[in-house]
């Protein structure tokens, strides 16, 4: 094992950590002061809460939560790293992890395929890839499973996993999604292919995703028409966090709405999500799911996020 790659096992160590404990009882929220004018005193109000767990039991729930606090802290590891000149380039997935844990949780790992980009650091850990990997990706090791370090650091690719190696020039996922979603239909047509494509199940469904820049090229809409034209189980994501670097989206993007611009391809099932929510994010991916998996067509989800932290640490 190389230097750098024994250097980042000790920092993977540092990395998992448990997180914060939180005093609120299960199925409330503190979330209304009251006056108390005897006493002159705040008292604290729990109350039920209002939204829908979807489902989930308390497991589940925490398990979102903990590799959304994973991701944080990879990224936060990584940027450390970075200051400490033991890694070359970083760019983080911060304000991205609820819709990105959500959308893990309704996919099948190692089932369905992906073809992430660089912001989609909690989508990977969430369907197995873990901060150890991510780290040897980090320092370029021979072991990272990305690429063997050839390329550069979080280009998303996992064989076990079903994640292809992925280009670093934007959009070009939008291509190979569909030409992967394309194999899977062309087979389903001649009975002899589905014995001789590797992996073949008939109703995998392809995630792709790109941020609100990306959807300005041209690779991008000649994926989302051919998808559309043969209904193909695609579903396009677009990570929206208002700026492609420091362009802002309505500079990029004509009338700076994304799906106003793509409500007019047929079959496409359209929807938008706070993606800094991960339980309204897991509803909405899980109807995208199923209409993909159901071969009705390709889905559409554009998620608005945040972005906390600069495009990357290679901003100057």
């Amino acid at each position: 094992m190389s230097t750098s790659a024994k250097t980042l096992d000790n920092a993977a160590d540092t990395v998992v950590a448990e997180p914060a404990k939180t005093t609120e009882a299960d199925g409330f929220v503190q979330n209304e002061k009251v006056q108390d004018t005897a006493k002159g005193t705040a008292k604290i109000k729990a109350e039920p809460r209002s939204r829908d767990r979807q489902g989930l039991d308390e497991e589940t729930l925490i398990g979102l939560y903990r590799t959304m606090y994973l991701s944080r802290r990879v990224d936060d590891k990584e940027i450390q790293l970075k200051g400490q000149n033991k890694i070359f380039f970083q760019i983080s997935g911060a304000g991205h992890e609820a819709m990105l844990v959500g959308a893990a949780l309704a996919m099948k790992p190692a089932y369905d395929w992906f073809f992430p980009y660089y912001r989609d650091r909690a989508l990977m850990l969430g369907i197995g890839m873990t901060a150890q990997e991510m780290l040897y990706s980090a320092v370029g090791a021979e072991i990272d499973p990305n690429s063997h370090g050839r390329q550069m650091p979080s280009h998303w690719g996992h064989k076990d996993l079903n994640v292809p190696s992925q280009s670093s020039c934007t959009g070009t996922q939008a291509l190979h999604s569909v030409g992967a979603a394309e194999a899977s239909y062309r087979a389903s047509l001649v009975k002899e292919l589905q014995d001789k494509i590797v992996g073949f199940k008939g109703d995998e469904v392809v995630y792709m995703s790109v941020g609100d820049g990306t959807t300005s090229e041209g690779e991008w809409w000649e994926a989302l028409n051919t998808a559309s034209n043969l209904k193909l189980p695609v579903i396009f994501v677009v990570e929206d966090n208002g700026y492609a670097i420091s362009v802002p989206v309505e500079v990029g993007t004509a009338g700076g709405d994304i799906s106003k611009l793509v409500a007019g391809f047929p079959d496409l099932y359209i929807q938008k999500c706070d993606g800094t929510d991960p339980l309204e994010s897991y509803a909405t991916f899980k109807r995208a799911v199923e209409y993909c998996r159901e071969r009705k067509g390709p889905a559409f989800v554009h998620a608005k996020v945040i972005r906390p932290y600069s495009h990357s640490l290679s901003d100057d």
